[in-house]
């Protein structure tokens, strides 16, 4: 009821008539359907993937601030999800102009797990196809599946993507050994990765059409204030009442420290990665901030315009 599923006297209403068909969670299903009704279906179908899975984010190591500051041009001040979006389209440009290798370092030097994206390109190919099969999509949309339009990969591509599988099984069933060089260091043997890595990528490029996501990335990157107000109300919209109030006090408190209340006792594995972290206590009726969240590492995003104005005077003082 609390999503507008059913009314008053615990019947379907229009909208939920739509979620009981959709085998998804029903704050995933309702973020889909409230995109194709708002025509911003694209970037609800990359971040409803994206708070399906877990985090690429991992917790950034004490002493690796370089870390921290390679990851400063995907933040967003509107949120998690946004954040999680500029990461999945950056990974998608370099994917189309470099590949496994290039998306590799660029992972590497951000503390992101790779697979994540993998799992989320997967994830989003299965949620527009979802919504195709239940003609919730536009006639005429151009999807970004190979079974549908695009350039497919040569016989010749498939067949090395057979072989790199039988290679990679083969690796995985052998004892890796260490070798010495000249000198008497130890050498790792890196073979087993590159064969992964570039599996990996092949099976991508079969499953997805790279030109048409990198297109809808390109459409993402140029979206207007007006067009990020409109993909925050679809995002609310799936998210409530699962949404949390700034303590009072959180501007004296530490940012490790801050709080944020909610009448709502638990939520789903979408909640939590969006904004905030349910705190394992339940005898507790407030929140925490996750702390590989854009708002843990950057605070000021939370407060409110005057706040932040008022600090920058202070410190100008």
């Amino acid at each position: 009821r609390g999503q507008g599923a059913l009314n008053s006297e615990e019947r379907l209403t229009p909208i939920g008539r739509m979620l009981a068909q959709l085998p998804v969670d029903i704050v995933i299903g309702k973020m889909l359907v409230m995109g194709t009704i708002f025509h911003v279906i694209e970037p609800v179908l990359a971040i409803a993937a994206a708070l399906s899975v877990q985090s690429p984010f991992s917790r950034v190591p004490l002493g690796q601030g370089d870390i921290s500051v390679a990851r400063r041009p995907l933040e967003s001040e509107h949120g998690d999800p946004f954040t999680l979006l500029n990461a999945f389209d950056e990974w998608i440009q370099l994917k189309s102009e470099g590949g496994a290798s290039s998306t590799h370092r660029w992972c590497k030097r951000r503390g992101l797990e790779q697979q994540r994206f993998y799992e989320m390109a997967k994830l989003r190919q299965q949620f527009q196809e979802i919504l195709q099969e239940h003609s919730l999509l536009p006639r005429g949309y151009e999807g970004t599946s190979r079974g549908r339009r695009g350039e497919r990969l040569t016989e010749s591509q498939k067949w090395e993507l057979r072989q790199m599988r039988k290679r990679h099984r083969a690796e995985h069933k052998k004892r890796k050994i260490l070798k010495l060089d000249d000198e008497g260091g130890v050498l790792s043997d890196s073979d087993e990765e590159s064969v992964s890595a570039d599996l990996k990528d092949l099976e991508f490029k079969l499953l997805h059409d790279l030109s048409q996501l990198q297109e809808a990335s390109a459409v993402r990157q140029a979206f207007t204030l007006r067009d990020t107000n409109v993909l925050k109300i679809v995002l609310c919209s799936g998210l409530y009442p699962q949404l949390a109030m700034a303590d009072d006090c959180n501007s004296y408190r530490r940012d490790s420290e801050q709080v944020f209340h909610t009448k709502v006792s638990k939520t789903s594995h979408a909640t939590a990665c969006t904004l905030i972290l349910i705190s394992s206590l339940q005898s507790k009726p407030f929140v925490v901030l996750h702390p590989t969240s854009v708002f843990a590492t950057n605070p000021e995003y939370l407060q409110p315009p005057e706040v932040c104005n008022h600090h920058r005077q202070e410190h100008l003082h």
